[in-house]
This record gives structure tokens, sequence and C-alpha cells, in this order.
């Protein structure tokens, strides 16, 4: 279930969990029908359904074993994206750009527990009406 109000939602698996050679595809679906909300079929078993601004609610994921070892355990990964959390930090705090230029910053987290994959979503602003926003994900 996606709680209600969440910002951001994904789903995914990894090939460093699996044997070489293997293939799964991830579905999901509004939960009892069959509304695709997203899919991810490519050739490994390295997936990633992402749901931007999810309506919130239960989902139906599917992992499909396309192909690899029969009968091998399936670790599916999910995030759901709520509410800001303290512990990231950008340096430089806030810098000048210009359209269509290019910047650097650097992203650091504390807290985190070693061995562990974390979501989290960067806020930038231009201090009026613009915004936007990066999905960063860590593997610490």
């Amino acid at each position: 279930t996606i709680p209600v109000g969440a910002k951001y939602a994904r789903f995914s698996t990894f090939d460093a969990d699996y044997p070489a050679g293997t293939d799964l595809d991830v579905f999901v679906y509004k939960a009892g029908t069959t509304t695709l909300l997203g899919s991810s079929t490519g050739g490994s078993a390295e997936e990633e359904v992402n749901l931007p601004q999810p309506a919130g609610g239960a989902v139906d994921v599917y992992v499909d074993l396309y192909a690899g070892a029969n009968e091998q355990q399936v670790k599916l990964n999910h995030w759901e994206l709520q509410q800001a959390e303290t512990n990231l930090t950008v340096t430089p705090a806030s810098q000048q750009v210009t359209v269509a230029g290019r910047t650097s910053v650097t992203a650091n987290w504390t807290g985190l527990t070693v061995g562990t994959r974390y979501l989290g979503q960067l806020q930038f602003s231009d201090g009026a009406d613009g915004s936007g926003n990066t999905i960063l994900r860590v593997d610490s």
C-alpha cells in the first residue's frame, strides 16, 4: 500500500541479488484491477518501476522470473518517499546557476545502516516560483 500523500514510490530488483543470467520483469497494477501503473522488462534482473506523485492506495506488484534458476527467492525492494528528513545535507547549500548550464553539488547522508539501500529526494528552488527535484539512491 502506497500511503496517501507520498511524493514518490519505487519498486526495484537488482542484478547483485541473483545469479548471473537471471532475467526478471516487474509489473505494478492498481490493486484488484488491470490498470497498469508501470512496468520494467529489461533483459536482466536490474528492474525499476517509478511512480512520481502516486495517488496512494493499494497496488499489486508482480515479479516475473522470465529466465534463470527455477524456484529461487525473489527480493523486491520498495520505497515510498513521504516527509522531509534532515539527515541529508548538500554542499554548497545555494549557488548561482544559468539556464541550460551545468553545476555540481555534493550530497551527504548521516545515520545510514551499512548494507542497506536507500532512496531520497533532493528538492531545489530558484527562490521564486521555479522548483524541481532529483531522486537519489544510496547503497550503503
